[in-house]
């Protein structure tokens, strides 16, 4: 908690030195999302493409936050607007537009997103975890599992408790079967 207070008060300077930095905003946008203050976090997240609106990365950030705020078809339609700006965008957009799918029941496509993110970065663990997640939820259990794996290959010292606990979704419905499916795909709390 007290890291992300920091983190606002250097957002807000920063903003204060420029109001015109959508990085700052885009960022600010996050934090709040992650203290689950999502009117604001939204909020923000809207300021950054307002003043820079050829940003994708302010695009990514806004889209982020409508994931976790439980607004994943809004969440959807900014990242593809991140993805049209940015081509060779990187990895962690492909990873949370397959998330807002997966806040919408909409699996394969989930999974389309999913391993492109991991085809852009193999490395990526939230790219991993949500094709784990996906591939349970489709009833896709071999695949659910490899993807397990890799999560705890990539680190093996991830917790689905520590997971539980920090994820900021808004859709406590959503969250659960998410993280049920994640336990089925053998990921267990440590």
């Amino acid at each position: 908690k007290e890291s992300l207070r920091k983190a606002v008060e250097l957002s807000k300077k920063a903003i204060a030195l420029d109001e015109s930095l959508g990085m700052a905003h885009g960022l600010l946008g996050h934090i709040y999302i992650l203290m689950k203050d999502y009117e604001r976090g939204i909020e923000e997240g809207q300021r950054a493409v307002e003043v820079e609106p050829n940003d994708a990365d302010a695009y990514a950030y806004l889209g982020m936050g409508l994931t976790f705020a439980d607004r994943p078809e809004e969440a959807i339609k900014t990242f593809k607007r991140a993805i049209r700006l940015n081509p060779e965008a990187p990895s962690w957009y492909l990873h949370q537009l397959a998330d807002a799918y997966r806040n919408m029941d909409r699996y394969d496509e989930a999974i389309e997103w999913g391993k492109k993110a991991v085809h852009r970065d193999p490395k990526n663990l939230p790219a991993h975890l949500v094709l784990a997640g996906c591939y349970s939820l489709a009833g896709r259990e071999k695949e659910a599992q490899a993807e397990a794996a890799e999560v705890l290959r990539i680190n093996p010292n991830w917790s689905l408790e520590r997971f539980a606990k920090t994820d900021p979704s808004k859709n406590q419905v959503s969250k659960k079967q998410y993280i049920d499916a994640l336990r089925k795909a053998g990921l267990s709390v440590r």
